[in-house]
């Protein structure tokens, strides 16, 4: 669950285009560990990424949705991160929503405002985590 709560906080900080085109690829390395993710649609805008790490990977695609209001703005990466380790287990979360307020007036807030979902595929246990 940690690393689902990292990266809850972590998808907010985008460094590429926020409506990246079609077809578009990026890659890196973190820590050593390969990662790909590609554009896969524009309308939804949806990515797919892949992670290789050291005893597991990590693939999801994912649906940016976001609404913008006067003085907040609100969204999810609409999708499932799916996390298999080398043993064959398998997790599977989901990002809660999130929220940031105060860009105009008021004190600057980002809150997550709903459930995020944790699945372990190999026991067959679910959890829901309020951050």
């Amino acid at each position: 669950m940690l690393f689902g709560i990292t990266n809850s906080l972590l998808f907010i900080d985008m460094e590429k285009p926020f409506n990246p085109i079609l077809g578009e690829t990026y890659q890196c390395h973190i820590a050593g560990c390969p990662v790909y993710a590609e554009q896969i649609s524009h309308h939804p805008p949806v990515s797919a990424l892949l992670m290789y790490g050291r005893g597991y990977r990590i693939h999801a695609s994912l649906e940016a949705t976001a609404s913008v209001h006067i003085n907040s703005a609100d969204g999810i990466n609409k999708g499932w991160y799916h996390i298999v380790f080398d043993d064959g287990q398998e997790i599977c979360f989901q990002t809660p929503p999130a929220e940031f307020a105060g860009f105009a007036i008021g004190d600057r807030k980002f809150n997550f405002n709903k459930k995020g979902y944790y699945y372990d595929l190999s026991n067959n246990l679910y959890s829901e985590m309020v951050f």
